[in-house]
């Protein structure tokens, strides 16, 4: 009788690599989402510099001036004719926005900081975004607590845009 050899894995060879795969597994995991809450601060960053440059253009293109208010919660753009302040209602891209949960915003108008974990609830500082394309200067910082990367966006009279990255990431972009 001829016998022929049979080649394949033991149960117990296949129950070792599957448990260095669920180790392996196990240590990846917790070291991807530590960088998932920085992440959200400059998602947020860029999302909110982004907003702001169309805006602008918004502003320019309308022929209308804007005014961006922050408050605890959020910020929001109204419309300024004449003395009257209205909220922008009819553009779904000018709604009104809230800071996600773990999400620290610090406003710099004019060196008057203001963070967005004080208890307040009017709203305490604006941006004036001018038909000409002019804005007012504004440093708005996006953190998470606990963590050094700090997202910071930036404007110019000139109605200029940028973000400005931590230290680690090597400098500031164009959004």
């Amino acid at each position: 009788m001829n016998r022929v050899k049979l080649h394949g894995f033991t149960l117990l060879e296949i129950m070792v690599v599957i448990l260095i795969i669920g180790l392996v597994a196990g240590m990846t995991v917790p070291t991807l989402s530590l960088g998932g809450t920085e992440r959200l601060a400059r998602d947020e960053a860029v999302k909110f510099g982004r907003l702001l440059s169309l805006a602008r253009d918004e502003s320019i293109l309308s022929r209308q001036n804007l005014l961006l208010r922050f408050n605890n919660e959020g910020y929001g753009f109204y419309r300024l004719e004449g003395k009257n302040v209205t909220e922008v209602e009819d553009d779904s891209l000018l709604k009104p926005r809230t800071y996600p949960d773990l999400v620290k915003v610090e406003v710099n108008v004019d060196n008057r900081g203001r963070k967005s974990g004080k208890k307040r609830s009017e709203l305490f500082t604006q941006v004036y975004i001018s038909s000409s394309g002019e804005m007012s200067p504004v440093e708005v910082r996006f953190a998470i607590d606990g963590s050094d990367a700090v997202y910071t966006v930036i404007t110019t009279l000139m109605g200029e845009v940028t973000l400005q990255r931590p230290a680690e990431e090597n400098g500031s972009g164009d959004l």
